[in-house]
């Protein structure tokens, strides 16, 4: 198993990247704007939140006026 920390803060840009199958868990809430393949979406979680993920590639956004802080735990 995996455990990868993430953290932003407000306006922070990503560049494109893939993740496995893996389950977030949001430490805080946040606002992001997540970019694949040309298409956009964007996404708001609370704090608490644990949430299956498939596997994707994208590109993402810090678009809220929080730190965007998570943890992803897969293989």
């Amino acid at each position: 198993m995996r455990v990868l920390e993430y953290t932003d803060q407000p306006g922070h840009k990503t560049t494109g990247h893939s993740h496995p199958d893996s389950v977030m868990i949001t430490a805080s809430a946040f606002r992001r704007r997540l970019s694949s393949h040309g298409e956009h979406v964007d996404v708001e979680m609370p704090a608490g939140t644990a949430r299956w993920m498939a596997a994707q590639e994208h590109s993402g956004e810090n678009t809220g006026d929080t730190e965007t802080h998570t943890l992803l735990c897969g293989t």
